[in-house]
């Protein structure tokens, strides 16, 4: 399962073909055709591709808006414009092409010998970068027109990325080296890997620090100058995703077995089980990672990631929390602990609820700050209001790796559930008590028509007589 980058349509597939669009309310838009899927960074638009070099595009509501036609042979990456207006793909032909909307193309980049295995538009929509099989990273502009040849690979690059100021690009390569350049040509650093392979290269919002993903599940943060900060080991087999988050301090690495938050000085903040294809990525519908920690004196300190107190916690009855998540709306703050106990605290010290939670795998707020949801091992998914009265419970078959995915919708009103069969269902959640009692009773409804003299004694669901 993957969800568009806004957040607001997911995209599922079986056996890794047809990919099928969905809106939260579980309707399915479109199933499309080909097999890898690329999202425009607006998410209005997707492209797809097939084996044999074929490639579509479509518009989020699943419009075929063309069929890119080109390619003698498999496309092996692709790339939007950033403004939404081209995009680019790699094929095993030796050519990147670029394609407008309407789905012709604008220019052939035809240099490489070999396949050209990645491709990455810059962040002005202005320039691609290209890198081949024969080791080699070109700049070209939206015309075809080389601009920069780049040396210094041995064996196929692997992977090109621009940072987020268009000075610089990051490249790794066959070869297990990790170069990093400025636009003009020159190389700024070589990152001496180790023997590890490098899958991926990802630079920092603030261009400060840059994070290679290692295939046995390291990975590796270095600062520009080629020096490793950190070495994050995962205890996992395989990183999919590693995001830097917007606070510039800590960074998710999404695992095939949870998400895990590191600060960028080596420790571990946090873990959220979740399913390997879900995006590792800030969201905005978990919250903020919170950092616990505990003086000298016993009193439990609740840190935001600039190290900011937002809680106080003198009662020792606190004294086992170690893990906590600020809401979205920034008003309330939950915490777990040892005995898998989950508090909700306003900012203020005031305890509003205390759920007790059997196997709890991890929980969080829902997007509007107001809900929690509550997912445990064993496959139940519960959603509170703040004052702990439940409002909604699904039971589904965990997954045997993965456990249970549970996701808000971002207006909050619906939850999508993965488990053991990878199927997504997505569920309404009640706003509130009277909406939920109010669904009961159109179940009822058919009940209480034989047995008028039961809604009477139950003294419930008489608003209709």
């Amino acid at each position: 399962m993957r969800v568009t980058p806004n957040g607001q349509y997911i995209v599922t597939s079986e056996g890794g073909s047809m990919p099928t669009i969905w809106n939260w309310s579980g309707q399915p838009i479109a199933k499309l055709k080909g097999y890898k899927v690329n999202f425009s960074l607006d998410s209005q638009f997707l492209a797809t591709t097939e084996p044999d070099g074929q490639a579509y595009l479509w518009n989020i509501s699943g419009k075929l808006l063309a069929e890119l036609k080109g390619h003698k042979s498999g496309v092996l990456d692709v790339s939007f414009s950033p403004n939404s207006k081209q995009l680019v793909t790699a094929g095993k032909d030796g050519i990147a092409r670029v394609w407008n909307f309407s789905g012709e193309q604008i220019a052939e980049l035809k240099r490489h010998r070999g396949s050209v295995a990645s491709v990455s538009f810059s962040p002005n929509s202005q320039l691609i970068a290209t890198g081949g099989a024969d080791g080699k990273i070109r700049l070209w502009d939206l015309s075809g027109q080389e601009q920069l040849e780049l040396t210094g690979h041995r064996g196929t690059v692997l992977s090109i990325d621009f940072s987020p100021d268009n000075k610089s690009l990051i490249t790794y390569g066959e070869d297990s080296l990790i170069r990093l350049w400025d636009v003009s040509g020159r190389q700024v650093t070589q990152l001496k890997n180790s023997k590890n392979t490098v899958r991926d290269v990802i630079f920092s919002p603030d261009n400060k620090y840059i994070a290679t993903i290692e295939k046995d599940g390291i990975a590796q943060v270095w600062t520009f100058s080629g020096q490793i900060l950190n070495s994050i080991k995962t205890q996992s087999d395989y990183i999919n995703r590693v995001n830097f988050n917007q606070d510039g301090k800590t960074i998710d690495v999404l695992t095939n077995k949870n998400v895990q938050t590191w600060s960028l000085s080596g420790q571990l903040l946090n873990t959220e089980n979740t399913n390997h294809q879900s995006p590792a990525q800030s969201n905005p519908q978990i919250g903020e990672n919170l950092k616990v920690e505990t003086e000298k004196d016993g009193t439990i300190l609740i840190n935001n990631s600039s190290g900011k107190n937002l809680l106080k916690l003198k009662d020792k009855i606190y004294d086992s929390i170690f893990n906590a998540i600020l809401s979205p709306d920034g008003q309330h703050i939950a915490g777990i602990d040892q005995d898998r106990i989950v508090y909700i605290w306003e900012l203020s010290s005031k305890i509003l609820t205390v759920l007790k939670v059997s196997q709890l795998g991890y929980f969080s707020f829902s997007p509007d700050g107001q809900r929690i949801a509550i997912i445990t091992k064993n496959g139940v998914v519960e959603i509170y209001d703040l004052l702990g009265r439940k409002l909604a419970r699904w039971e589904v078959n965990p997954h045997p790796d993965y456990g249970v995915l549970a996701r808000f919708s971002p207006d909050w009103r619906y939850v999508a559930i993965v488990g053991e069969d990878n199927k997504v269902v997505v569920w309404s959640v009640p706003q509130n008590l009277d909406e939920l009692l109010e669904r009961g009773c159109n179940w009822l409804s058919s009940y209480f028509a034989n047995r008028p003299d039961e809604r009477e004694r139950l003294k419930i669901c008489q608003d209709d007589e």
